[in-house]
């Protein structure tokens, strides 16, 4: 239940309140349109009675005035609340929904808007390992979705990892596992939730009509887990719990003692199955567990399973807490696939009141009647035979027909047990027209389809065996007999369109985004002829070692006009059998010095630091020290000439150069100028002249 603040709390809370506001943003954007109406429809169960696991997606249906931006394909936020006092409106959040398209007149639109649940159909490709846990599978899904997903307060609890199924599928097999259902919460974050009191208390002047409720309420006993088929194609089940009111759930990825767990948490739950329409409060979520008080004062639990928020200037809430009786859970389980497609009824009616229209006596022994009207409140007939029967209500324990044109049938429960035998043949029914909304079919061939569409996104295609091929959504698989995926073709885990197959490890061989991989080459094909005549194959991809080798083992001439050795520790062993051509000279700088440089540290761009140090040499010998700082004069070159100007204007000097990030903005090379330079000492000075060391004059004084 949201927690509002003691004002807005009094205002909702009173018998007698002013109208009420619904306020829609869409970003920071207030859309300030007169709005007419919103109602909010959602819940947590999904079932005829209480199941764990639903993932049920709320939506809201709004009029309102035509607003002055568009509004379709948008998430908006619906906030609610009112005047609480005579200066201050406090509103709520209800949720965040995403607007389909609207329909609209000149001056009104209408809208259906769906929170984030929605966008939980999509197939689910994980990158985690084969074992892994909930929680680092919701966080995967968080961010494959781009929804958040909250984890607060959940433990983790080791799975193996799903495969093949859908977000929403996940979700709903992961919240099993924690004894509850997952849903949107206000914030538009998906949540794990269990029921929980709410404390909030509904008094009978507080609803409207009655509060509708079973005889007895409902009490957990038993959890029974669909976990998969053997070979044989048996359904394999795990149970936990004991009584005769049993909840069935399907979860592949459910064990044995992680079901254990489910059934410790869920025991001592009780509630009253019933509905009721009461004056509205947007505080109540669907984990809510409301105080129902009836009318001779006994006070119900009452879990908000359906739900359903009216606004129109007032508000009105109606909640539903579902719930078959023990009687009722004993005909059969519904599983997802069996609630997906449920029984057709065809309950052939029981006459209870046969209508005869003027006859008025206590026993009545009839051989033979030719009656025209016949109205009966009572009427017990051993064997009816008739040309013309019209019978407004009729109630039939037995019912043997030959055959029976059935204008319009309408059914409410019938199974097996209550139909015993039809026979329909084409000769003896006739089906102008049928609308049949939930069916089970046992078997139907291709032969018997006619042409049409089935849409992937609504219906999974799959093969029976283990392995084989699954088509869902935009998503083709094969997968092998361990169930790993060998091929996939369709939308990937990043919503791009992709196709590749992968190996009996799982590792990819072959993808539209990179082509074939080094797990794609299993056995040694690359010839020479497979290699481009332009082919430019970089050398630090050559095994040098066993270059060298092939080389120094056989007659190979290497030939080379240019040979550059970097003096820095590094030697060259070489033995000559002749030179082809004399080296008349080295030149050095500096008369006989050579300057070399070399960088310590990493690269500057993220924040590391490089120094490029400066070293001279005379005669193999370091002399470094022997000049000051002032003679190493450090310049810089690159595409940014003004940059290098106004670097170079520094006059850096020094034995080595310490660079960051900062230095270099593009690619750029740094240089160091050793500079020497020659000094003529003073030595004499005879009162006219300033002579050199060898007595000539330097500078002249006489006038």
């Amino acid at each position: 239940m949201y927690q509002a603040s003691a004002a807005y709390k009094s205002f909702i809370e009173q018998d007698s309140r002013t109208f009420m506001k619904s306020k829609l943003f869409l970003g920071d954007t207030e859309i300030d349109a007169n709005i007419t109406s919103i109602i909010l429809k959602g819940g947590s169960n999904s079932g005829t009675s209480f199941i764990i696991g639903s993932c049920i997606s709320q939506y809201i249906e709004v009029q309102m005035e035509k607003p002055s931006v568009f509004v379709e394909n948008e998430e908006i936020e619906w906030r609610i609340g009112g005047q609480i006092s005579a200066t201050v409106e406090e509103y709520i959040p209800m949720g965040i929904f995403t607007a389909q398209k609207p329909e609209a007149d000149e001056e009104v639109i209408k809208f259906t808007a769906y929170d984030r649940m929605l966008k939980t159909d999509r197939g689910y490709f994980s990158s985690l390992p084969a074992n892994t846990t909930t929680l680092a599978v919701l966080n995967e899904i968080s961010i494959f979705l781009g929804i958040p997903i909250v984890t607060t307060g959940l433990s983790a609890i080791t799975i193996k990892r799903p495969d093949g199924y859908t977000c929403r599928e996940v979700l709903s097999y992961i919240s099993q596992m924690y004894s509850g259902f997952a849903v949107c919460d206000r914030q538009g974050q998906i949540t794990i939730k269990t029921y929980a009191a709410s404390g909030l208390s509904i008094a009978p002047a507080k609803y409207w009509d009655s509060f509708v409720h079973n005889e007895f309420p409902y009490t957990f006993q038993k959890i029974v887990c669909h976990t998969g088929k053997d070979a044989e194609g048996n359904t394999i089940s795990i149970s936990a719990g004991s009584g005769n009111r049993e909840m069935t759930i399907s979860n592949p990825l459910m064990t044995q003692s992680i079901l254990n767990s489910v059934a410790a948490k869920l025991q001592g739950f009780n509630y009253m199955p019933g509905s009721l329409k009461f004056l509205g409060d947007p505080r109540v979520d669907v984990w809510d567990i409301l105080n129902v008080a009836n009318k001779d004062g006994t006070v119900y639990k009452v879990p908000v399973m359906n739900f359903t928020q009216d606004f129109d200037g007032g508000l009105t809430s109606t909640v539903e807490s579902v719930g078959e009786t023990e009687t009722q859970e004993q005909q059969g389980f519904k599983g997802p696939v069996t609630q997906a497609i449920e029984r057709v009824s065809v309950k052939l009616a029981l006459v209870d009141y046969a209508i005869v229209n003027k006859l008025d006596v206590n026993t009545a022994n009839i051989t033979y009647a030719k009656i025209v009207d016949l109205e009966a409140t009572n009427a017990i007939i051993t064997k009816l035979q008739t040309e013309d029967l019209v019978a407004i209500n009729a109630h039939i324990d037995t019912l043997d027909v030959n055959y029976g044109n059935i204008e319009n049938l309408l059914s409410g429960n019938a199974g097996i047990g209550d139909l015993v035998n039809i026979h329909l043949t084409t000769q003896n029914a006739v089906i102008e027209s049928a609308l049949i909304k939930n069916a089970v079919i046992q078997s139907v061939t291709v032969n018997d389809l006619l042409a049409g569409t089935i849409y992937t996104n609504k219906f999974q295609i799959w093969s029976d065996e283990t392995g084989g091929m699954k088509i869902f959504g935009s998503t083709q698989q094969w997968m092998d007999k361990d169930s790993v995926i060998r091929m996939q073709a369709g939308l990937d885990s990043n919503g791009e369109f992709n196709y590749y197959i992968s190996d009996a490890d799982g590792n990819t061989m072959f993808d539209a985004l990179h082509g074939v991989t080094a797990s794609g080459i299993k056995t040694p094909i690359i010839r020479d002829n497979m290699v481009a005549d332009d082919a430019s194959i970089s050398g630090y991809k050559v095994n040098a070692q066993t270059l060298v080798q092939n080389i120094n083992g056989s007659n190979v001439q290497i030939l080379g006009s240019k040979i550059v050795v970097d003096g820095t520790g590094q030697t060259v062993s070489a033995k000559f059998d002749s030179m082809q051509e004399e080296i008349d000279g080295i030149a050095v700088s500096g008369g006989g010095y050579i300057l070399q440089t070399f960088v310590e540290g990493g690269h500057t761009g993220d924040g590391a630091t490089a120094t490029i140090n400066a070293r001279v040499y005379a005669s193999n010998s370091d002399v470094t020290q022997t000049f000051g700082p002032e003679h190493f004069l450090w310049r810089r070159l690159s595409e940014d000439d003004s940059g290098d100007r106004a670097w170079n204007s520094q006059q850096i000097t020094g034995y080595s150069l310490s660079l960051s990030g900062a230095d270099v903005t593009m690619v750029a090379s740094f240089e160091c100028q050793f500079v020497i330079w020659d000094e003529s000492p003073v030595l004499d000075y005879n009162g006219d002249s300033i002579l050199d060391m060898d007595g000539n004059e330097i500078i002249g004084l006489t006038a």
